[in-house]
């Protein structure tokens, strides 16, 4: 850029060195760069969580910002500030990292059957997961939910590997007569396959 400024200077065309010295995309020596990025990722991985957040907003308006902070809510994603996830999947909606973020929050607020925040969040996670699915299924049976029995049984029968989080399910299942000796054998068989 220095060579393009002297050649404007020693031919007098000075009007356009100004504009292409103020079109020029200058780094914002404020905004944080990619190796911070990079930086943030490491001490997320060692769980060094201060770190990440001064990090992330030293990242602000950086085209990666929202990494930092996908990284420290999900470090903390069982025991987060809803507000906190919330405001992430606000900020950043439809993309993958606000849908992974919110796959794993479904899976610690069911873990932890925390099931009004989980009854709130669930309709907009995108596509299917047999463990979020399950932990449905638990929230539904807590409030007996008179559906949630046949739903839960057509995941039992479809032989889909599921998870712990299908256990307790699939157990309730078992105590209410709605699955057979026959048919937990078929599922093994299917999983097997």
């Amino acid at each position: 850029m220095g060579r393009i400024a002297l050649t404007c200077i020693k031919t007098g065309v000075g009007s356009l060195c100004a504009a292409i010295i103020c079109a020029w995309p200058w780094p914002s020596f404020a905004q944080g760069s990619d190796a911070d990025v990079l930086a943030a990722r490491e001490a997320a991985q060692r769980g060094q969580w201060k770190i990440v957040e001064g990090y992330r907003l030293r990242l602000a308006g950086h085209v990666l910002e929202a990494y930092p902070w996908y990284w420290t809510l999900q470090g903390s994603v069982d025991r987060v500030d809803p507000r906190d996830v919330r405001a992430f999947l606000d900020r950043y909606p439809g993309t993958p990292l606000a849908e992974g973020l919110r796959r794993e929050w479904l899976r610690a607020l069911g873990a932890s059957a925390s099931w009004e925040v989980f009854r709130a969040e669930y309709p907009r996670v995108v596509g299917d997961d047999a463990e979020i699915t399950c932990y449905s299924f638990q929230e539904r049976l807590a409030r007996s939910d008179p559906e949630v029995m046949a739903e839960a049984r057509s995941l039992f029968a479809s032989g889909r590997e599921s998870g712990a989080a299908c256990d307790n399910v699939f157990a309730a299942l078992a105590s209410s007569g709605r699955i057979t000796e026959t048919e937990t054998w078929e599922r093994i068989r299917a999983m097997l396959a």
